[in-house]
């Protein structure tokens, strides 16, 4: 009876222990002393369908995010390459460079508004997962003790 308590209360201890909450810093997590990165969260919040579903949805405007911050890289790159190679700033003002420079900032702009929407969302999926832990981890059990008679003798059960 006391080896089988003790292994209960052993193992309820490691399972609350073992279930850190998840702590964001940007796309940067960390649980306990572990730390990972955006694409190891999915495994970690995949068990909880709300969560995963924000982690997805925080996936996908990052990937948005780095597609728009590339074209607006190469928007805002190319009149300034023409300007470095032909040693003018009379070409920049072109008809096609200030087009394409009115572009790179306008898809940079946004690229930073869905980053930050991204973590935003990733920091929310966290948290999300940090609630459910608490209520399924860190539950805390009310044992019910019940003393009798059997037909051995007197006996204890004890129900969680």
């Amino acid at each position: 009876m006391k080896k089988t308590l003790t292994i209960l209360l052993l193992f309820a201890a490691l399972s609350a222990h073992c279930q850190n909450p998840i702590t964001a810093n940007g796309f940067k997590f960390k649980q306990g002393n572990k730390t990972f990165s955006f694409k190891e969260l999915a495994g970690v919040v995949q068990n909880n369908k709300l969560a995963n579903e924000k982690y997805w949805e925080a996936r996908t405007k990052r990937t948005n995010s780095l597609i728009l911050a590339g074209f607006g890289a190469v928007g805002i790159g190319i009149p300034v390459y023409t300007v470095i190679k032909r040693g003018s700033a009379s070409w920049f003002f072109t008809r096609y460079t200030m087009p394409l420079m009115a572009g790179g900032i306008i898809c940079e702009v946004a690229a930073i508004k869905k980053s930050t929407k991204a973590k935003a969302l990733a920091s929310e999926a966290a948290s999300i997962y940090n609630a459910s832990i608490k209520t399924s981890y860190h539950y805390k059990p009310k044992p019910e003790l019940f003393v009798g008679m059997t037909t051995n003798g007197p006996g204890i059960q004890i129900k969680f």
